[in-house]
C-alpha cells in the first residue's frame, strides 16, 4: 500500500513538473529550430510517413532522431492514423442522429468502427434495455467521430 502511494505521488509530481515547464519550453518565434513531423514538411507520401521509424529516418537525413522527436514521431503518426479513421466515415452527422433518435444508433456506430471494439455491442445492449441509454451513449459517442 505504502508503495502504490508513493508511486502516485510520485507520478502526479512528475506530471505537475512537466505540465509547468511545458508553458515556458514553447517557442515564440514560429522559425524555431523544432521539427515538426507532418509528411508534407518531410516530404514524403502518407504511406512513408507512416511507416517511418527513426532508424529509416536516420539513413535517409543522417541525423539521430532522438528520444523526444521520436515520441513526437509516434504521436504525429498516430495522430495521422486516427485522422485518416475518421476521414473514412460515410455517415453524415445529421443520418447519425436520426439513426440514433429511432433506436439503430448502434448501427450507425458500428459503420463508423467497421464493427471493431464494444461502443457499438453496449449502444446495442443499452438500446435493448430501454431506448433512451441507447440514444444518450449514441448522442456521448459521436463527439469521437464528427
Amino acid at each position: 500500500m505504502k508503495r502504490l502511494i508513493f508511486t502516485l505521488l510520485l507520478c502526479s509530481v512528475i506530471f505537475i513538473s512537466y505540465a509547468g515547464s511545458g508553458s515556458s519550453q514553447m517557442p515564440k518565434n514560429p522559425e524555431s529550430t523544432e521539427m515538426e513531423f507532418t509528411p508534407e514538411n518531410l516530404e514524403m507520401g502518407m504511406e512513408q510517413f507512416l511507416t517511418l521509424t527513426p532508424k529509416k529516418y536516420r539513413e535517409i537525413t543522417g541525423k539521430r532522431l532522438g528520444i523526444k522527436n521520436t515520441l513526437k514521431l509516434k504521436a504525429a503518426q498516430k495522430v495521422f492514423r486516427k485522422k485518416m479513421k475518421k476521414g473514412a466515415a460515410d455517415i453524415s452527422k445529421g443520418l447519425y442522429i436520426v439513426l440514433a433518435i429511432f433506436g439503430f444508433g448502434w448501427l450507425a456506430l458500428g459503420l463508423l468502427t467497421d464493427f471493431e471494439g464494444n461502443d457499438w455491442w453496449i449502444n446495442l445492449i443499452l438500446t435493448i434495455l430501454c431506448w433512451l441509454p441507447g440514444l444518450i451513449h449514441a448522442l456521448i459517442r459521436m463527439k469521437d467521430y464528427y
